[in-house]
């Protein structure tokens, strides 16, 4: 098995963290194209929506197989960018 995640996963969730926002692109494995890409608030709400948000992306394509990569900088969100 492969150990480039591209090659493991149709999709690829990537995460970039600040203080304020929170970066989101879905990627496509395969191609490693990115097929959509959104900025959402730290806030409880703003992840609850990134979270609808990727679950709606992948769920209408199928086979899925999705996972995610976070970029943080240790407590980013408590420490400031």
């Amino acid at each position: 098995m492969s150990s480039i995640v591209s090659e493991q996963y149709q999709f690829v969730i990537g995460v970039d963290t600040h203080a304020a926002t929170h970066t989101f692109a879905l990627v496509a494995g395969a191609t490693r194209a990115v097929l959509d890409h959104a900025v959402f608030p730290t806030s409880a709400a703003g992840l609850s929506r990134a979270e609808d948000g990727c679950r709606r992306c992948t769920a209408s394509r199928t086979p899925q197989r999705t996972t995610a990569a976070v970029v943080g900088r240790n407590t980013t969100a408590a420490k400031g960018d």
